[in-house]
Parts: C-alpha cells; sequence; structure tokens
C-alpha cells in the first residue's frame, strides 16, 4: 500500500497528454447519466432538475447585474464595500447554472444567457481591488469556468473570439491574483486552485494543471487533520494558519478542520473546493480522491455527525462549541467515495438525506450550485 501511495503522490499531468472534455466537474458520460434520468423522470437527478427549473439562477430571461460600469469590482472583507461583488456572484452563478442546464436540455436561451454573462464580465472588467479581491476573483473564476466549458463541449453558439477573450480575461485579471495562493485560511488557497485548475483545463494549459494539483497537495494535508500526521497538524504551505482554539490532535478527532472551530460555514466552503478540485483531476487522470481517502473521507463523518447534532464534546475548539451552518455541499464527495469506491460513509449519507437534498433550492451563490444535478448517484 505504502508503494502504491508514493507512486500515486508523484502522478500528475504529462507535457503532451490530450485534456478530456468536457473535463472541468462533469465529463460526458456524467452528463449522458444525469439525461437519462431527466428523461425518464425518475432518480434524483431529476428531483434537482426541476428545482432547478424553478430557481431564480434559471430565469430564461435573466440579465447581467454587472460589472460595473466603472469596470471595477471592489471587495473588502465581509463585503464592505461590496462595489460590484455580490451583484458578480449572482451573475457568475446563474452562468453555471444555466450552462449545466443547456448541456442537459439543449435549450439555446439558457446557453445564451450564460454567453452573456460571460462576456459581459470578460469584456466590461478591468479590475479587483480591496483586500478580498483574491477570493472574490477565484470565486467568479470556479464559476465562469465550469459554466465555460459546459459551453464550449456541448454545442452552444459561442463565437470563438469571445472564448478567447473570456480566457485573456482569466490570464491578465484573475490568475495573477491567485497562482501563489494565500496565506489566509484554506477556504481562500483551495478556491483559488479550483479556479486555476478550471482554466487550466479550459485554455489545455499542462502547467498550470501541474501547479494546481500540487498545491492541492500541500494545502489539503495541511486543513484536515488525521491522527497519522501526529500530535499536531501538518505545517501550512503558506502562511501560519490558526486553527481557532482546537487544540487536542489525536484519533478523537480525526477530520477536524483548520476552520471547524471558526464556523462550518467557512469550513464547508473549503471542503466543496478541495471536492471540486479532486473531481476535475479525477476526469484528467490524477486521483486526488484516493490520495487523501483516509483524511478525506474522515472529515466528512466527522462534521456530518455534528451537522446531524451529536453533541460536540469538550475537545472540540477547547469546548467553546461550534458554529453550525447548513450548506448544500457533500454531493461530489458522497459520489466519489460511496458510488465510485464503495467507501461506507452512513453520516454523510444522513446528513446529505435528511439535511441538504430537503433544501428548495441548494446552492450558495458564491461557489456551490446544485452539487445533487451534477453528481447525486453518478460515477
Amino acid at each position: 500500500m505504502l508503494v502504491v501511495l508514493v507512486v500515486l503522490s508523484l502522478i500528475s499531468m504529462a507535457k503532451g497528454v490530450e485534456f478530456v472534455h468536457p473535463g472541468v466537474y462533469l465529463n460526458a458520460d456524467q452528463l449522458n447519466y444525469a439525461r437519462q434520468q431527466i428523461t425518464a423522470q425518475s432518480g434524483t437527478h431529476y428531483d434537482a432538475y426541476v428545482k432547478a427549473l424553478n430557481s431564480s439562477l434559471a430565469k430564461p430571461d435573466y440579465k447581467p447585474r454587472g460589472p460595473p460600469a466603472s469596470g471595477v469590482i471592489e471587495c473588502g472583507s465581509y463585503s464592505h464595500p461590496d462595489h460590484g461583488c455580490s451583484d458578480e456572484s449572482d451573475d457568475t452563478a446563474t452562468a453555471f447554472l444555466q450552462a449545466m442546464l443547456f448541456a442537459l436540455n439543449g435549450n439555446q436561451t439558457y446557453a445564451d444567457n450564460a454567453i452573456g454573462i460571460l462576456n459581459a464580465y470578460a469584456y466590461g472588467v478591468k479590475k479587483y481591488n480591496n483586500t478580498n479581491a483574491p477570493l472574490q476573483s477565484a470565486w467568479s473564476a470556479q464559476m465562469t469556468t465550469k459554466a465555460a466549458e459546459l459551453l464550449k463541449y456541448n454545442g452552444a453558439r459561442w463565437q470563438q473570439e469571445d472564448q478567447d477573450q473570456l480566457a485573456a480575461f482569466w490570464k491578465t485579471l484573475v490568475l495573477p491574483l491567485i497562482v501563489d495562493g494565500s496565506t489566509y485560511n484554506g477556504n481562500w488557497e483551495l478556491s483559488m486552485i479550483d479556479a486555476m485548475i478550471g482554466m487550466a483545463v479550459f485554455t489545455n494549459d499542462t502547467e498550470l494543471f501541474n501547479h494546481s494539483v500540487t498545491f492541492w497537495r500541500q494545502r489539503v494535508p495541511a486543513y484536515f487533520y488525521i491522527h497519522t500526521d501526529g500530535d499536531k497538524p501538518k505545517q501550512c504551505p503558506r502562511g501560519n494558519e490558526y486553527w481557532y482554539n482546537q487544540t487536542v490532535f489525536n484519533a478523537s478527532v480525526d477530520g477536524v478542520c483548520q476552520e471547524t472551530c471558526r464556523d462550518f460555514g467557512h469550513m464547508q466552503f473549503g471542503l466543496a473546493s478541495t471536492m471540486y478540485i479532486a473531481e476535475t483531476a479525477y476526469i484528467q487522470g490524477v486521483d486526488l480522491y484516493r490520495e487523501e481517502q483516509a483524511r478525506l473521507t474522515a472529515a466528512l463523518e466527522f462534521h456530518a455527525k455534528y451537522l446531524l447534532g451529536a453533541p460536540v464534546p469538550d475537545i472540540i475548539c477547547s469546548g467553546n462549541g461550534v458554529k453550525l451552518s447548513q450548506s448544500p455541499t457533500f454531493e461530489v464527495a458522497y459520489n466519489a467515495y460511496h458510488h465510485r469506491n464503495n467507501v461506507s460513509l452512513p453520516l454523510t449519507w444522513q446528513h446529505l438525506k435528511t439535511q441538504v437534498r430537503t433544501k428548495l433550492d441548494p446552492e450558495i451563490r458564491l461557489i456551490m450550485v446544485y452539487e445533487q444535478l451534477a453528481h447525486s448517484c453518478n460515477q
């Protein structure tokens, strides 16, 4: 087993190897499976599809809210100031959902709306500014790279010059803000990595793809703890991470996250991005899921336990309790580990069944948009 893991850790994409398309977050087989369920009007994909059609993000007459006329998106900490930031998040989440709906049902109206949003930002943004500029640009690119890949490789009527402009926008305005990662909390860098790996696949950039994989391999072991790390977490690759008063590190807290004791909202942002990156890498032939299976499955079960209402012992967060919130994620991870690799995750499944799939509009417009539509029971 050790030999296998060592070999896996060295795998990246070789120069000259062709990328799989569509290959950001979803591949052709996954889309075909979802289409079959939708056509049959049965299964979890169809349930999510019906919800998605009724989402405010899926309006056929949707008009982009941004970018600002100045072309400057200015985002401060906790949305102060918010000049075009929330508008961009709404717009790019809409672009992704409508691109996904187009890929599933072929309605060109959805494609046209998504393309209109992508063009508005690719041609209209001149700069990201203020303290949250790197994070905001990463969130946006997490959505736009997924949307672009779905549009390009599912037959949307999208001009090549517009595709080139979007790629240039990412390269000149977004990538310089995120390529070196982040010294802040782990969710920042994981959003950046997801944005970068999406850009890499869309633009067939092997070097950027491998850079993204390297950063994931550095960040994830330092973000989620498992007892084989020893009596303290692995060293953060960039910056000095604060574990928010989590002081006990042993097998009893396997899966705890650097941001668990901050709040479950930020933890779930980091977890979701972790899995989105791993999914894109998996499609491209790099199995990050397997490399960190023990760590990530522990993280899923650890957090699902408390989301389901289990009492929080004093060894968690130094007895200060946890700030719970329910985010519409875990679907990609559950599909990868349970359906694809037969890993038992009973608490994760209970959380999905009772707390995630029951949401009427399962999206958080920054990065989480209808995971169930894409990845429920979809190998």
